[in-house]
């Protein structure tokens, strides 16, 4: 194990886990909300998305 696989494996032991809610959507719902606000938020900092 090198010196810096090593310090992202102690890292990695220290994050918690995020809590998570059923929200009744399936993943392709999910993804279409998210990307649908990806998009707007890309726009809105004005990068070019092409």
């Amino acid at each position: 194990m090198t010196d810096s696989s090593s310090k992202t494996d102690f890292f990695l032991s220290q994050v918690l886990k995020t809590p998570m809610i059923q929200n009744g959507l399936i993943k392709a719902e999910k993804i279409q909300k998210i990307e649908k606000n990806f998009i707007q938020i890309m726009e809105t900092l004005g990068l070019d998305l092409s």
